[in-house]
């Protein structure tokens, strides 16, 4: 914990305002924001949709969400963490559930040798 509070102390409101264009003060009701609402008696979430999952660096979006969740003793906890909204069960292909007629698995619940494909 230590050795995290030492790399973002450089984080200063001066700094996501050059890199991010996020005014000191927007900064500061944010992060009050997320410290108030962290705790024994609430807990933040962040909820995403596909918009950070496709995003060409939406991963860094997700650990920093999930870094920041840490930090505050969010995860774990009711209600707390970073969740991911889908907008259907086969939003990241059919490697969740598979979806197509000829997937690879359905000869194992078929009880079929071949794919219905082939």
């Amino acid at each position: 914990m230590a050795d995290s509070q030492g790399h973002y102390a450089g984080y200063t409101p001066e700094m996501v305002q050059r890199v991010c264009g996020v005014p000191p003060d927007v900064f500061a009701t944010v992060c009050e924001l997320f410290v108030t609402n962290s705790g024994r008696e609430r807990t933040t979430a962040f909820v995403h949709g596909v918009g950070w999952t496709q995003h060409t660096i939406g991963s860094q979006y997700i650990r920093a969400a999930s870094i920041l969740q840490l930090l505050l003793g969010n995860m774990g906890r009711p209600g707390g963490g970073v969740m991911a909204m889908r907008g259907h069960a086969s939003i990241q292909g059919s490697s969740d559930i598979p979806t197509l007629f000829d997937a690879a698995i359905t000869p194992i619940f078929s009880g079929r040798t071949t794919s219905f494909g082939g």
